[in-house]
């Protein structure tokens, strides 16, 4: 690191400072590129064609860079002390992250011998409202300190709904367990004695033990009278509970994430407000380098882009991630100009640095801007993916056949469409939460049922992605072939949830 030369008094303490700041920016940039390098690497790693071990390998090396990626922004934030968006209140799909955080630790369990199991209740629920950096360092900490003491045994995370509605993660291990004087002093900075066994020290419970207080919750470690340990995080539902009724026409958006790029603190409350209240879950950047530092690292259905931010304004943001889009780096998704300025000729600029819509502020209807958001999503859904440089281009056509949809909608006649489709949303659902039930159990037999419901319900509309993965995900439990099931039933839910989006801003005589 280069720093100015000293020259004693004829460096003030104000230029010093300055330079430091300068330094710590520079660096900053420099580390934000060399983890942007490893996040896009990953991406353009063709996974289709490998066999499931090392798809899971990859799977669980991505889903730690992410983790990694998270935090180092917030250690970067720290230093130059910029904002912490993490703090503001903000939807979680718990289910995606516990999936995540599955893969991350299979990963790290087989690598040391370990077998790492998740397990969560189908009364789960699918959105709250958390700071997940919190969550993740609190369970990272509790699952990495039970694999690395487990030996070559069993680590499970459980994740259930208690009395009172708490939430409660428990993580338990087949290993020592704790010492007499470990107990006593369990989340203290450096609590390892030199009495205990066990290596390290001790760091990471103080951690979990930080972080759950500020998530407002309780943690609790105790020795299992059978051999091990058992870890448990509870979490009150005042403090997870994400207020999602909109009571009016506003859709439901639980099932996407979006960024919002924008620069002014009232219109993030406002549209993150928004956004929370119809379910979805999203992230902030406060201008345009952020924005793209987020997409560069992690994957959103959709992102907002403020035209007038600082540092690097919105259609800057536009021509950049149209660009790594096609180079392969960035995930395919529909960008979102937001401005005041909706002239002719500012529209013509902003649809030309790549905009796939334009929505004027300010938002003034949480039901026109909720209905908007989807009709994006689903349009981008039936585009052509921005196919990566080098790589075959294909059509990611949408997650159904509309002439199959039409000719079924033909059938109902105009009177019976609108049952039908309401039939059919009902149907998918009761499948969606069944499978999630049977996934949480582990039962073949729900699994069989639901996939036998499902393949039904795929052929009728042409959802052939969904169709094919039910069959095999169907044989799978025919077969008694537990681990292909636990696998593949994830894949199969977000194709799911893919097609009962799309399906839902379906109008009644088709598309």
């Amino acid at each position: 690191m280069s720093y100015p030369p000293e020259t004693g008094s004829e460096i003030s303490d104000t230029d010093g400072s300055a330079a430091l700041e300068r330094e710590i920016e520079l660096l900053s940039h420099d580390i934000r590129s060399a983890v942007s390098d490893v996040i896009g690497g990953l991406r353009l790693i063709e996974t289709q064609d490998l066999d499931a071990a090392l798809r899971s390998q990859i799977g669980g090396i991505h889903a730690s860079s992410e983790v990694l990626a998270r935090l180092i922004e917030d250690a970067l934030m720290f230093v130059s002390g910029g904002k912490h968006h993490h703090l503001l209140a903000s939807n979680l799909h718990l289910r995606r992250f516990l999936r995540d955080m599955e893969k991350r630790w299979t990963m790290r369990g087989n690598l040391q011998g370990v077998t790492f199991t998740l397990d969560v209740a189908p009364d789960v629920p699918d959105v709250v409202q958390l700071d997940r950096l919190a969550l993740e360092r609190v369970l990272a900490n509790l699952i990495g300190n039970a694999v690395k003491h487990a030996g070559e045994s069993n680590v499970r995370l459980s994740v259930t709904l208690a009395e009172a509605e708490v939430l409660r993660f428990s993580v338990t291990d087949e290993g020592p367990g704790f010492s007499d004087a470990a107990l006593t002093r369990l989340f203290s900075l450096n609590a390892r004695s030199s009495e205990d066994e066990a290596t390290g020290g001790g760091l990471g419970l103080h951690i979990s033990k930080q972080n759950a207080d500020t998530l407002g919750a309780k943690l609790s470690i105790t020795n299992l009278a059978s051999g091990g340990a058992q870890a448990v995080l509870e979490v009150p539902y005042q403090a997870w509970h994400a207020a999602s009724d909109t009571g009016s026409g506003a859709p439901d958006l639980s099932a996407y994430r979006i960024l919002v790029a924008e620069d002014n603190d009232t219109s993030q409350l406002l549209v993150s407000q928004m956004l929370a209240t119809m379910g979805a879950e999203c992230e902030l950047a406060s201008d345009g380098v952020e924005a793209l530092n987020w997409m560069s690292r992690e994957r959103f259905d959709l992102a907002l882009i403020d035209i007038e931010m600082p540092r690097l304004g919105g259609l800057d943001v536009l021509r950049a991630a149209r660009n790594r889009q096609r180079s392969g780096i960035y995930p395919s998704m529909p960008l979102i100009a937001m401005t005041t300025y909706v002239l002719r000729s500012n529209r013509d600029a902003i649809y030309a640095a790549g905009a796939d819509g334009l929505l004027a502020k300010p938002l003034v209807s949480i039901e026109s801007f909720g209905h908007a958001l989807l009709h994006y999503i689903a349009a981008h859904a039936s585009a052509p993916v921005i196919a990566a440089k080098g790589a075959e281009a294909r059509q990611e056509a949408l997650p159904y056949d509309r002439e199959t949809l039409r000719n079924l909608l033909r059938i109902a006649g105009q009177e019976g469409a609108p049952e039908l489709m309401d039939r059919l949303q009902s149907d998918l659902a009761m499948v969606s939460r069944g499978m999630r039930a049977a996934q949480a159990s582990g039962d073949l037999a729900e699994t069989r049922n639901h996939t036998h419901i499902l393949i039904s319900l795929s052929s009728a509309v042409g959802a052939g992605k969904v169709h094919k993965a039910a069959q095999a995900l169907n044989t799978a439990a025919r077969q008694g072939n537990a681990d292909a099931v636990a696998r593949d039933t994830p894949d199969l839910l977000d194709a799911l949830d893919r097609l009962r989006a799309a399906l839902a801003v379906v109008p009644p005589q088709g598309d």
